[in-house]
Protein backbone atom coordinates (compact mmCIF):
# COMPACT_ATOMS: atom_id res chain seq x y z
CA UNK A 1 0.00 0.00 0.00
CA UNK A 2 2.67 2.17 0.51
CA UNK A 3 4.57 1.37 -2.35
CA UNK A 4 1.04 2.72 -4.34
CA UNK A 5 0.74 5.42 -2.37
CA UNK A 6 4.37 6.63 -3.75
CA UNK A 7 3.33 5.60 -7.01
CA UNK A 8 0.10 7.43 -7.01
CA UNK A 9 1.78 10.59 -5.51
CA UNK A 10 3.93 10.45 -8.82
CA UNK A 11 0.80 10.00 -11.12
CA UNK A 12 -0.50 12.97 -9.29
CA UNK A 13 2.57 15.25 -10.06
CA UNK A 14 2.70 14.25 -13.63
CA UNK A 15 -1.33 14.72 -13.82
CA UNK A 16 -0.54 18.48 -12.09
CA UNK A 17 2.08 19.71 -14.47
CA UNK A 18 0.02 18.53 -17.86
CA UNK A 19 -3.22 20.02 -16.54
CA UNK A 20 -1.22 23.46 -16.06
CA UNK A 21 0.03 23.16 -19.28
CA UNK A 22 -3.20 22.69 -20.87
CA UNK A 23 -4.66 25.10 -19.18
CA UNK A 24 -2.01 27.84 -20.22
CA UNK A 25 -2.35 27.31 -23.94
CA UNK A 26 -6.23 27.33 -23.87
CA UNK A 27 -5.56 30.58 -22.04
CA UNK A 28 -3.31 31.45 -24.97
CA UNK A 29 -6.21 30.73 -27.55
CA UNK A 30 -8.50 32.65 -25.45
CA UNK A 31 -6.52 35.90 -24.90
CA UNK A 32 -5.50 35.76 -29.11
CA UNK A 33 -2.33 35.49 -28.18
CA UNK A 34 -1.75 32.83 -30.51
CA UNK A 35 -0.53 33.97 -34.03
CA UNK A 36 -3.10 33.10 -37.04
CA UNK A 37 -2.96 33.44 -40.86
CA UNK A 38 -5.63 35.69 -42.64
CA UNK A 39 -7.79 32.77 -42.77
CA UNK A 40 -7.86 32.22 -39.54
CA UNK A 41 -5.60 29.10 -39.16
CA UNK A 42 -3.27 28.64 -36.33
CA UNK A 43 -0.18 29.37 -37.41
CA UNK A 44 2.99 27.33 -34.88
CA UNK A 45 0.51 25.75 -32.76
CA UNK A 46 1.57 25.72 -28.98
CA UNK A 47 2.68 22.14 -27.63
CA UNK A 48 2.53 20.57 -24.36
CA UNK A 49 6.52 19.79 -23.58
CA UNK A 50 7.10 16.00 -22.62
CA UNK A 51 3.73 15.12 -23.51
CA UNK A 52 4.85 11.83 -24.93
CA UNK A 53 7.44 10.96 -21.77
CA UNK A 54 5.15 12.48 -18.89
CA UNK A 55 2.12 10.63 -20.65
CA UNK A 56 4.26 7.02 -20.39
CA UNK A 57 5.90 7.68 -17.31
CA UNK A 58 1.68 7.97 -15.74
CA UNK A 59 0.89 5.10 -17.33
CA UNK A 60 3.51 3.04 -16.32
CA UNK A 61 3.24 3.81 -13.02
CA UNK A 62 -0.48 3.31 -13.18
CA UNK A 63 0.14 -0.11 -14.45
CA UNK A 64 2.94 -0.64 -11.17
CA UNK A 65 -0.24 0.48 -8.98
CA UNK A 66 -2.62 -2.38 -10.53
CA UNK A 67 0.38 -5.26 -10.58
CA UNK A 68 0.55 -4.26 -6.60
CA UNK A 69 -3.32 -4.49 -6.17
CA UNK A 70 -3.24 -7.87 -7.87
CA UNK A 71 -0.80 -9.13 -5.27
CA UNK A 72 -3.05 -7.82 -1.82
CA UNK A 73 -5.53 -10.64 -1.73
CA UNK A 74 -2.73 -12.71 -1.88
CA UNK A 75 -1.06 -11.57 1.17
CA UNK A 76 -3.89 -12.58 3.02
CA UNK A 77 -4.61 -16.12 1.59
CA UNK A 78 -2.22 -18.35 -0.42
CA UNK A 79 -3.23 -17.51 -4.12
CA UNK A 80 -0.48 -17.43 -7.10
CA UNK A 81 0.84 -13.73 -8.45
CA UNK A 82 -1.73 -11.98 -11.18
CA UNK A 83 -1.04 -9.10 -12.99
CA UNK A 84 -4.58 -7.87 -13.65
CA UNK A 85 -8.03 -8.02 -12.67
CA UNK A 86 -9.47 -10.77 -15.44
CA UNK A 87 -6.82 -13.12 -14.32
CA UNK A 88 -7.10 -12.34 -10.45
CA UNK A 89 -10.93 -12.56 -10.74
CA UNK A 90 -10.05 -16.24 -12.24
CA UNK A 91 -8.07 -16.96 -9.45
CA UNK A 92 -10.21 -16.04 -6.84
CA UNK A 93 -13.29 -17.50 -8.08
CA UNK A 94 -10.81 -20.78 -8.10
CA UNK A 95 -9.71 -19.91 -4.77
CA UNK A 96 -12.80 -18.57 -2.42
CA UNK A 97 -15.98 -19.51 -1.97
CA UNK A 98 -19.23 -18.65 -4.00
CA UNK A 99 -20.61 -15.87 -3.66
CA UNK A 100 -17.49 -13.92 -2.53
CA UNK A 101 -17.58 -10.29 -2.05
CA UNK A 102 -13.58 -10.31 -3.30
CA UNK A 103 -14.08 -12.04 -6.36
CA UNK A 104 -17.48 -10.26 -7.27
CA UNK A 105 -15.75 -6.39 -6.67
CA UNK A 106 -12.71 -7.78 -8.48
CA UNK A 107 -14.85 -8.72 -11.59
CA UNK A 108 -16.95 -5.86 -11.69
CA UNK A 109 -13.75 -3.50 -11.94
CA UNK A 110 -12.03 -5.86 -14.65
CA UNK A 111 -13.04 -3.74 -17.60
CA UNK A 112 -11.76 -0.47 -16.40
CA UNK A 113 -8.84 -1.97 -14.73
CA UNK A 114 -8.55 -3.63 -18.37
CA UNK A 115 -8.14 0.43 -20.41
CA UNK A 116 -5.60 0.91 -17.66
CA UNK A 117 -3.32 -1.84 -18.52
CA UNK A 118 -3.71 -2.01 -22.50
CA UNK A 119 -3.20 1.64 -22.46
CA UNK A 120 0.30 1.22 -21.14
CA UNK A 121 0.98 -1.95 -22.55
CA UNK A 122 -0.01 -0.95 -26.53
CA UNK A 123 2.00 1.98 -26.00
CA UNK A 124 4.69 -0.02 -25.63
CA UNK A 125 3.63 -3.30 -27.29
CA UNK A 126 1.85 -2.12 -30.04
CA UNK A 127 -0.09 -5.97 -31.39
CA UNK A 128 -3.75 -5.63 -32.37
CA UNK A 129 -3.68 -2.40 -31.04
CA UNK A 130 -1.96 0.94 -30.42
CA UNK A 131 -2.15 3.54 -27.86
CA UNK A 132 -2.11 6.77 -29.54
CA UNK A 133 -1.07 9.89 -27.81
CA UNK A 134 -1.81 13.23 -29.25
CA UNK A 135 -0.92 17.15 -28.53
CA UNK A 136 -2.95 19.97 -29.23
CA UNK A 137 -3.79 19.44 -32.35
CA UNK A 138 -5.94 21.78 -35.32
CA UNK A 139 -9.07 19.57 -36.06
CA UNK A 140 -10.51 19.52 -40.00
CA UNK A 141 -13.54 21.19 -38.72
CA UNK A 142 -10.74 24.23 -37.87
CA UNK A 143 -11.35 23.55 -33.84
CA UNK A 144 -8.35 23.00 -31.71
CA UNK A 145 -8.18 20.03 -29.97
CA UNK A 146 -6.46 19.50 -26.40
CA UNK A 147 -3.86 16.60 -25.71
CA UNK A 148 -6.09 12.96 -26.53
CA UNK A 149 -4.95 9.53 -26.36
CA UNK A 150 -6.94 6.08 -26.70
CA UNK A 151 -6.83 3.57 -29.11
CA UNK A 152 -8.78 5.30 -32.23
CA UNK A 153 -10.37 8.48 -32.87
CA UNK A 154 -13.95 7.14 -31.33
CA UNK A 155 -11.98 6.25 -28.54
CA UNK A 156 -9.78 9.02 -27.72
CA UNK A 157 -10.20 10.87 -24.06
CA UNK A 158 -8.89 13.87 -23.11
CA UNK A 159 -5.22 13.12 -21.29
CA UNK A 160 -5.27 15.68 -17.88
CA UNK A 161 -8.97 14.12 -17.32
CA UNK A 162 -8.47 11.26 -17.31
CA UNK A 163 -5.41 11.13 -15.89
CA UNK A 164 -6.96 12.60 -12.76
CA UNK A 165 -9.72 10.46 -13.05
CA UNK A 166 -7.11 7.03 -13.09
CA UNK A 167 -5.69 8.64 -9.79
CA UNK A 168 -9.10 9.03 -7.74
CA UNK A 169 -10.24 5.80 -9.63
CA UNK A 170 -7.16 3.65 -8.27
CA UNK A 171 -7.35 5.20 -5.02
CA UNK A 172 -11.09 4.18 -3.97
CA UNK A 173 -9.87 0.38 -5.61
CA UNK A 174 -6.70 0.15 -3.06
CA UNK A 175 -8.67 0.86 -0.11
CA UNK A 176 -11.41 -1.87 -1.68
CA UNK A 177 -9.32 -4.13 -2.06
CA UNK A 178 -7.19 -4.10 1.30
CA UNK A 179 -10.48 -4.31 2.97
CA UNK A 180 -11.77 -7.13 0.99
CA UNK A 181 -8.88 -8.98 0.89
CA UNK A 182 -9.22 -8.47 5.00
CA UNK A 183 -12.42 -9.60 5.10
CA UNK A 184 -11.71 -12.94 3.53
CA UNK A 185 -9.36 -13.79 6.37
CA UNK A 186 -10.73 -11.92 9.34
CA UNK A 187 -12.16 -14.35 11.86
CA UNK A 188 -16.02 -14.18 11.58
CA UNK A 189 -16.73 -15.07 15.05
CA UNK A 190 -15.66 -11.40 16.20
CA UNK A 191 -18.29 -9.44 16.16
CA UNK A 192 -16.82 -6.22 13.56
CA UNK A 193 -18.62 -3.86 11.47
CA UNK A 194 -17.00 -1.58 9.00
CA UNK A 195 -17.81 2.14 9.41
CA UNK A 196 -17.02 4.88 6.65
CA UNK A 197 -15.61 8.10 8.34
CA UNK A 198 -17.77 11.42 8.42
CA UNK A 199 -15.15 13.26 8.26
CA UNK A 200 -11.43 13.07 7.47
CA UNK A 201 -8.63 13.51 9.46
CA UNK A 202 -6.31 15.03 6.57
CA UNK A 203 -2.97 14.10 8.47
CA UNK A 204 -4.30 10.22 8.89
CA UNK A 205 -6.65 10.30 6.24
CA UNK A 206 -8.22 6.65 6.86
CA UNK A 207 -11.61 6.36 4.98
CA UNK A 208 -13.01 3.48 6.57
CA UNK A 209 -12.44 1.69 10.36
CA UNK A 210 -13.17 -1.20 11.78
CA UNK A 211 -15.27 -0.91 14.76
CA UNK A 212 -17.11 -3.46 17.87
CA UNK A 213 -20.30 -4.74 16.27
CA UNK A 214 -21.63 -3.99 19.61
CA UNK A 215 -26.16 -5.13 18.07
CA UNK A 216 -23.95 -8.74 17.95
CA UNK A 217 -22.46 -8.92 21.07
CA UNK A 218 -23.86 -11.16 24.06
CA UNK A 219 -23.72 -10.55 27.83
CA UNK A 220 -24.85 -12.97 30.35
CA UNK A 221 -28.54 -12.16 31.94
CA UNK A 222 -27.79 -9.75 35.41
CA UNK A 223 -28.14 -12.21 38.85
Amino acid sequence: MHDCKELLLACESIANKLTASVANIVEQFNSDKVIRDNHGRVLNLPQVPDLLVDANTFLSNANKVVRLLCLLPGRFTQLKEDSNFDKLALTLAAALPVGSKLTEFVTAEAPVIRRIVELRNFAEHPKQKKTEIHNFEAMPSGKIRVPVWGFSEDDFIGISDEMKAIIGYLMRIAESMLIGSLEQCREKSFPAVLVREISLNLECPIAFRYCVDTSKLKFPDPP
